[in-house]
């Protein structure tokens, strides 16, 4: 597999490590769950705090020590009304597929914490994924529009069914992601269609619903995971909770990220799951585990797991992010459709009334 270099920049990310008594104690937490670890609740300070709270871990961590602060308390809340009402439009939608006869498989959300978490509060989620073949989202999105969803503009739709892997609408102040992809992160467009013919119906509830077959998830979830430069721990804690209920075949497992392409993002997700939160990647072959330990080491742990910042954040976001596709091919040109689509915006941002709107997305 490809492995580069950044000089000195890796050198300083790699020595950095998970150093903080924050990082520290999170990690040992993280590791024990569910089961109360051996932390002094009077040793975790603000910063602990802040940095459960970015991990999107503050709710299950405050349970675990039973923490009940009023802060604690709001924050817990907060993250059960988000997820209830994503609870709520996903079934929704799942009811209108179901007229439709389209088979949707939700992805990650408040039925994945059911599954996992035995609650929908324990794990933050704001939005709706689903996954289903495109002409089936092609046909649910007008229904949806019907039924009140407002879609946005039509050059929009025009430039993600090229060049991403789903499309959104909103539906009861919900965003509702509608996978045609299961992914097309890391220069991989990842199809949908093995993913759906594969899932398997769950009773949850009460209701029958599609989940991934056991194996596409954990490949899912990881390159999830490492899509948001593996910064979040909740996603991490997907990964060991996925583990704990569902039987995982590793040879599958490799098998398939390889197919994908997508075997360096995979094993650094699995990596720094089993480092920050007691993951058991004990069974990975020796080869994958030693390359994916050094790719783990060359991301740096203080990207944030999402859009913003400034260029300086972008860029190191760009490079971790080429750092993580397969083959250099892969990353020089998914490097080249990010600097395209950054120029395309900013010029569009100068020039408003000169570009088409379509460079503006």
């Amino acid at each position: 597999m490809w492995s580069g270099s950044a000089g000195g920049f890796v050198r300083v990310v790699r020595d950095k490590g998970m150093t903080s008594s924050a990082d520290r104690l999170l990690a040992e937490c993280l590791r024990a769950y569910p089961e109360r670890p051996a932390v002094d609740v009077a040793e975790l300070d603000g910063a602990f705090w802040e940095r459960a709270r970015d991990g999107g871990v503050a709710v299950i961590v405050a349970e675990q020590l039973g923490v009940r602060t009023a802060e604690t308390k709001a924050r817990a809340m907060a993250q059960a009304v988000s997820a209830m009402r994503s609870e709520t439009v996903t079934m929704m939608c799942l009811r209108l597929c179901d007229e439709m006869g389209i088979r949707a498989v939700p992805l990650k959300g408040p039925l994945l914490a059911k599954r996992l978490y035995g609650d929908i509060a324990r794990r933050p989620t704001s939005d709706v994924d689903l996954l289903m073949t495109f002409g089936d989202m092609k046909r649910l999105i007008p229904r949806l529009v019907a039924e009140g969803a407002h879609a946005p503009q039509a050059h929009v739709h025009a430039y993600y069914e090229k060049a991403h892997h789903h499309l959104t609408v909103t539906w009861h102040g919900t965003l509702i992601e509608l996978h045609f992809r299961a992914t097309s992160d890391f220069g991989v467009f990842t199809p949908a269609e093995p993913l759906i013919e594969r899932s398997l119906i769950e009773t949850i509830d009460g209701s029958d619903v599609r989940v991934l077959e056991s194996n596409d998830e954990l490949v899912y979830l990881a390159t999830h995971a490492a899509a948001h430069y593996l910064g979040l721990d909740s996603q991490l804690m997907d990964l060991k909770l996925l583990q704990r209920v569902r039987s995982i075949d590793w040879r599958t497992v490799e098998r398939r990220a390889h197919a994908l392409r997508l075997e360096r993002a995979v094993g650094a997700a699995l990596v720094a799951a089993e480092r920050r939160v007691g993951f058991d990647a004990s069974a990975m072959t020796a080869a994958w585990e030693a390359a994916s330990r050094r790719l783990y080491g060359m991301v740096p742990r203080d990207l944030p797991p999402g859009y913003g910042g400034g260029w300086r954040v972008r860029l190191r976001q760009r490079v971790a992010h080429m750092r993580l596709c397969d083959t250099p091919v892969v990353a020089a040109r998914t490097l080249g459709q990010g600097v395209w689509r950054a120029s395309r915006r900013r010029l569009h941002e100068c020039w408003p009334s000169v570009l088409p709107d379509s460079w503006g997305v």
